[in-house]
């Protein structure tokens, strides 16, 4: 009898706990959304901030614009204040890591790829830098 009043107890808390962190979560709207997903306001694009601490890789995918193409050169241009540091793409997808920053600031960045189908395409966006 005591064993059942106990599951009895935790399964109304778990329903109580699953029922506010639902509530939690509707509230928080596309916060709680991943870290990683560019996000477009008003004024352009923006990647997930950073902490001016934190050394970070950053993901463009251009796979839906290249369709069967490929990126044979991949360009990152970063305004003073943020270090890029090394850069890379796999045929897809560009990839910069960015450090310092700071916390406060918006800083733009700019990827310009170069096709093997010799097409050119830029992408402008912005990181803003939080401590976090």
């Amino acid at each position: 009898m005591e064993s059942a009043m106990i599951k009895r107890q935790f399964s109304v808390f778990s329903f109580q706990f699953s029922v506010l962190l639902l509530a939690a979560l509707l509230l928080a709207g596309p916060a709680w959304a991943a870290e990683n997903a560019f996000i477009q306001k008003s004024d352009g694009w923006y990647a997930p901030s950073k902490d001016p601490a934190a050394v970070l890789d950053y993901d463009l995918d251009w796979s839906a614009w290249l369709g069967t193409d490929t990126i044979s050169v991949s360009d990152w241009t970063v305004d003073s204040g943020l270090t890029s540091g090394a850069q890379s793409n796999t045929g897809a997808v560009a990839t910069i890591w960015l450090q310092g920053g700071k916390a406060g600031e918006t800083y733009n960045l700019k990827n310009t790829i170069t096709t093997k189908g010799g097409r050119i395409q830029v992408r402008r966006f912005k990181i803003t830098c939080r401590e976090r």
